[in-house]
């Protein structure tokens, strides 16, 4: 039999030649390890300028520049940088407008961006000015982020 490999939007398809059945490997659609953190992070940049999200009170000047450093520097970026770069996009996500830009961007590490939600119980990595950030708003947006994203991945209950 002969066999070729397409790439069909980030998951791997098997195409039999002869019989023309196809076979969808969903694995890169769910591997964090093949994400390109580069080009996810220069998509989001892109969005939020097509947007004009960075003008308004979307995205913090903090932010915009941990994105757009990392677009710069990727090569050279550290443990901690990398850190602080993935709880920027994690308090982004909790942005109803960039919700799901960001589920679809950053999709093999969606499981991994919420669960910073839980870990970050210091404000010193939070620069979410959109919100007046006590309990009860942070509560109510990330009960939103995940009104939003569990249709599209469900594995966020587990």
């Amino acid at each position: 039999m002969a066999f070729k490999e397409v790439m069909l939007s980030n998951n791997i398809m098997e195409v039999d030649a002869e019989k023309e059945n196809y076979t969808l490997h969903e694995f890169s659609l769910y591997d964090p390890l093949s994400i390109d953190m580069k080009t996810a992070c220069q998509n989001l940049l892109s969005e939020i300028n097509q947007q004009n999200f960075s003008s308004s009170s979307v995205v913090t000047k903090g932010q915009y520049e941990i994105l757009n450093s990392y677009i710069i520097n990727d090569t050279n970026y550290e443990k901690k940088s990398t850190n602080k770069l993935l709880d920027c996009i994690s308090d982004l996500l909790l942005n109803p407008s960039l919700t799901l830009i960001i589920a679809n961007l950053f999709r093999p590490i969606l499981i991994d961006l919420v669960s910073r939600w839980l870990l970050s119980n210091d404000n010193d990595t939070m620069e979410i000015d959109y919100v007046d950030y006590d309990v009860v708003s942070k509560v109510e947006n990330v009960a939103n982020a995940f009104s939003l994203l569990l249709p599209i991945k469900p594995q966020l209950l587990r």
